[in-house]
């Protein structure tokens, strides 16, 4: 009987101690868990899967709104919207036909727009029933003096991105366009084409090699007026000029191609022709001897002939604009393309939330750096943005040499893109681009992508899935719900070949 009371005294210190014993196991077994999976993890993460890094930012820096702990797989974009004086309706146009509930949308007519214009943009806005109940619609009231061949241009992208993103984090790629660009897919199609990609890839053209420009635009000095007086005035240039950068590298927009078509019956004559036409081009602008444009001229000619079926190649370069010299032989017609540079140059980009955080408050001081020395640097857009994300490892990796947009070039090239036509409306299309500039205000063939392209009619928002209520898009229905067209299959097969050139790194930061 003795024996049994004893017993029963141990028996309670050893069930609690055993429990205690079995929690230290498993949290020990729980931490070695997390540990394996963390590591698991960390080498998934280096291929392509569709989802956010962590941010380049400053663990202690406040986040706005938190973002949903596991979002759909449809992506979000969030815009800027931009305009100047006269291009009231062209914003209004493009907003609509942007126009998804998934997305994040700011809007600015600039300084030099009249208060009328501003004021009606701002009622719109405000008063649109859509925009009032989704909240998504947001209009810079304090406008900004812009000006396009200087920094001020550059501060107001970046007061753009600011606001994004205190109001809403809740978005992957930001995107600039301005009044007189124009969607040539539906935003159903870039949501689905832009599904399957990295969340960390930013689409901007650029490239290291300044030629011309090292004396033209990295070495001069300019004043933007539009950073301290109210009135929209041109840059001032200083007499003065200032050495090439040492601490960082250089980078600016995407040289095109010189439009020259040779016709021969001789290929060897042909390259004869366009290496002398080459070489005195890139002699006049850069000064280099004969030897050293021998060099370069080979090297960048086994890059620069393609022998790509002509059908398939064409809309390449009809989308940049490119050279197409003509190669007639006795028996066959062969068309060349030789990339010869001129300086045309881009402003526009898609941009990855991870660079845009970096940008706005990353920990590390490139970002402001680089604002600075660009404050004196003439057509500073063009060259920002990829110097500094072509100066950050971590994002110099994640760099697509493209714009997304179709862009036409006058020949001899002017300041302004060619405007678009009715006639370019075929090349449009076969670019596979999202967007196109330059058009003028309610042009015929904004109508006719209207009514081919998008499925929009008179003032409506672009039809997509989302669309519900009696009158077609009155009403929010599944943002979830996408319906992809043929734009979508466009703008995938450009994005399947340019995620490729980027996930074997080619093409970026060179």
């Amino acid at each position: 009987m003795m024996l049994m009371i004893m017993e029963k005294k141990w028996i309670f210190p050893f069930v609690i101690t055993s429990i205690v014993c079995i929690f230290f196991l498993v949290s020990s077994f729980n931490m070695g868990l997390v540990s394996s999976v963390h590591n698991i993890n960390s080498i998934f993460s280096i291929f392509p899967m569709g989802q956010r890094k962590p941010g380049y930012v400053e663990s202690k820096i406040e986040s706005g709104s938190p973002l949903p702990p596991s979002g759909p797989p449809i992506p979000r974009f969030a815009y800027l919207i931009s305009g100047s004086k006269g291009d009231l309706e062209k914003l209004w146009r493009v907003l609509h036909a942007l126009y998804h509930p998934r997305n994040q949308y700011v809007v600015h007519l600039d300084l030099e727009s009249p208060a009328e214009e501003r004021l009606t943009l701002a009622s719109r806005t405000k008063n649109n029933t859509m925009f009032s109940k989704m909240g998504n619609v947001y209009m810079i009231t304090k406008a900004n003096m812009v000006t396009y061949r200087g920094p001020t241009m550059v501060a107001n992208t970046l007061h753009a991105c600011a606001i994004l993103l205190k109001r809403n984090k809740d978005w992957d790629w930001f995107i600039n366009l301005s009044a007189s660009d124009y969607p040539l897919v539906t935003q159903d199609d870039l949501l689905y084409a832009f599904s399957a990609l990295n969340r960390d890839l930013n689409f901007i053209e650029h490239t290291s090699d300044l030629g011309w420009k090292l004396d033209k635009r990295a070495m001069p000095l300019i004043i933007d007026p539009g950073l301290y007086l109210s009135t929209k005035t041109e840059v001032v240039w200083a007499s003065q000029k200032r050495k090439l950068p040492t601490a960082f590298k250089l980078f600016t927009d995407m040289d095109g191609l010189h439009v020259t078509v040779l016709q021969t019956n001789s290929l060897s004559h042909m390259l004869e022709t366009v290496g002398d036409l080459w070489r005195r081009s890139r002699g006049r602008n850069t000064g280099q001897n004969k030897a050293s444009l021998d060099a370069l001229f080979q090297a960048e000619l086994a890059q620069a002939i393609h022998f790509q079926p002509w059908p398939h190649f064409q809309p390449y370069l009809d989308s940049h604009n490119l050279t197409i010299p003509v190669f007639c032989g006795k028996d066959l017609f062969i068309k060349w393309s030789i990339l010869l540079l001129h300086s045309l140059g881009s402003a526009w980009t898609v941009l990855s939330r991870p660079f845009i955080e970096f940008i706005i408050m990353g920990w590390d001081n490139l970002p402001r750096t680089l604002l600075m020395y660009y404050t004196n640097f003439i057509s500073s857009p063009e060259g920002y943005f990829q110097t500094v994300v072509c100066n950050v490892p971590e994002f110099a990796k994640t760099v697509v040499n493209h714009d997304m947009h179709f862009i036409k070039w006058d020949n001899p090239p002017k300041q302004h893109p060619h405007i678009l036509s009715l006639n370019e409306l075929g090349k449009m299309i076969m670019s596979n681009a999202a967007f196109a500039r330059k058009f003028n205000q309610d042009d015929p063939v904004l109508d006719k992508i209207d009514a081919d392209l998008l499925g929009r009619v008179n003032v409506s928002f672009t039809p997509g899935a989302w669309c519900s209520g009696k009158l077609k898009c009155s009403e929010v229905g599944d943002i979830n719900n996408i319906k992809p067209g043929p734009g979508a299959r466009r703008l995938r097969h450009l994005l399947d070949r340019l995620a490729m050139k980027a996930y074997l790194g080619q093409d970026q930061c060179r």
